[in-house]
């Protein structure tokens, strides 16, 4: 997991014992891979609006 809010470390130990109890490994790239990707999921939405959403949701 990567990300912002990956990098939050009360969301990371939440997700770590959480995981535990359900036989799950969460997996966290080093706080440094961790930034703000928000631009780039942001980025893509857009794309994918402009070009493949239903003329239904478009304004």
């Amino acid at each position: 997991m990567v990300g912002g809010v990956a990098s939050n470390q009360i969301i990371r130990a939440t997700l770590k014992s959480g995981g535990f109890r359900l036989g799950i490994e969460f997996l966290f790239a080093r706080g440094a891979l961790s930034s703000d990707n928000v631009l780039g999921v942001g980025l893509i939405g857009y794309d994918w609006w402009r070009n493949f959403a239903p003329e239904s949701i478009k304004f």
